[in-house]
């Protein structure tokens, strides 16, 4: 039997003068897309699924809604880790407007937020 790759590391202690072993901190490509994957298929799968279906009307026609709206969030995901790794201020959508448009349409935009985006985001359909 040969040696294991295990993700560990060892790291010297300095409260206790000695090593301990801690797992890297590290994320690759395939683990930041399984993460994606599982949750947007973990949330929206099991939550819309009628709804979609009763709307095309057919079975194929659904697979095709789920696919293109898959890739559209996708897209979007790809979108943000970019501006994630350009824009390096805290505050996400505030700090892309504010970086982008100055500080008037972010202020704006945090009270669209505030009044209008998010209490109707958090209603039910009457569905």
């Amino acid at each position: 039997m040969g040696k294991s790759k295990e993700p560990t590391v060892v790291i010297e202690d300095e409260a206790t003068g000695g090593d301990t072993v801690a797992l890297k901190k590290q994320l690759g490509l395939m683990n930041g897309v399984g993460i994606i994957v599982g949750i947007i298929v973990g949330s929206g799968i099991f939550v819309s699924p009628k709804g979609v279906l009763l709307e095309a009307g057919s079975v194929g026609l659904c697979l095709v809604v789920w696919g293109l709206t898959g890739a559209i969030c996708s897209i979007g995901a790809i979108c943000y880790a970019e501006l994630g790794t350009s824009i390096l201020t805290s505050g996400a959508d505030y700090g892309y407007i504010m970086n982008s448009y100055g500080d008037l349409p972010a202020f704006l935009f945090l009270w669209v937020c505030l009044v209008v985006i998010v209490p109707i985001g958090e209603t039910q359909s009457p569905r």
